[in-house]
């Protein structure tokens, strides 16, 4: 049940009961409303929190944040903040794979110019470059 169906039924049956009581238990109704109020405002700031520790974990994405993550013992830890977690984790290893690949293309570009420079430097001097050939094995 939803907190404002729980607190909807609350106020009814209060409201309710205050025509049908003495004056005199009004008091208790109030105090009755207060503290439901009280522990509605309560569950909502834990809300608010989990909110806000998913924008956290969404900005986390260094092996070092990662380590201060929240745990699921921790009341402010939700489904939505592992799903967070998750994807930030997904984020990281694609920035990996990403730097990983450049760093590979970078080393391919530097071979790919030094032979182009080789190629250049004996087609200048007339030097007979050596051809590739295919070797068969029998």
């Amino acid at each position: 049940m939803t907190i404002d169906k729980r607190a909807t039924i609350l106020f009814d049956d209060l409201f309710v009961l205050a025509d049908e009581i003495p004056s005199v238990r009004i008091q208790v109704i109030r105090d009755a409303l207060h503290a439901a109020t009280s522990e509605l405002q309560n569950e909502l700031e834990v809300e608010r929190m989990r909110l806000a520790g998913c924008g956290v974990a969404a900005m986390a994405n260094t092996e070092k944040t990662k380590a201060d993550r929240l745990t699921k013992d921790n009341p402010y830890w939700s489904s939505s903040y592992g799903d967070v977690c998750a994807a930030v984790d997904r984020e990281m290893k694609y920035r990996t794979s990403l730097e990983d690949m450049t760093e590979s293309r970078d080393s391919w570009k530097e071979m790919a110019q030094n032979l182009m420079l080789r190629e250049i430097e004996a087609r200048t001097l007339k030097i007979p470059v050596a051809k590739h050939t295919d070797r068969k094995t029998k």
